[in-house]
């Protein structure tokens, strides 16, 4: 939910990947361990769709008091503003 109470639809991946986030709420999620979690064994460029994802997951964030944060050569981490 937004702060206004709408809400914003998230895609399955979008999704699983928040869930992630919040499951590790201020941890670095490492790059390997989201590609696994959300992905699995599908053929996927993880670099590529894993930053699309994000990008995505940001963007529907916006508004909200959470940042995704990148850590520059192992992950994301999902911490308050």
């Amino acid at each position: 939910y937004n702060q206004d109470g709408s809400s914003t639809a998230l895609s399955e991946n979008e999704n699983l990947l928040l869930e992630m986030f919040c499951r590790n709420f201020n941890q670095t999620c490492k790059n390997s361990d989201i590609v696994a979690r959300v992905w699995g064994e599908k053929e996927i460029d993880p670099k590529r769709t894993l930053e699309a994802t994000t990008s995505n997951l940001r963007k529907k964030l916006t508004g909200s008091t959470l940042v995704i944060e990148s850590v520059r050569g192992v992950g994301y981490r999902l911490r308050k503003k």
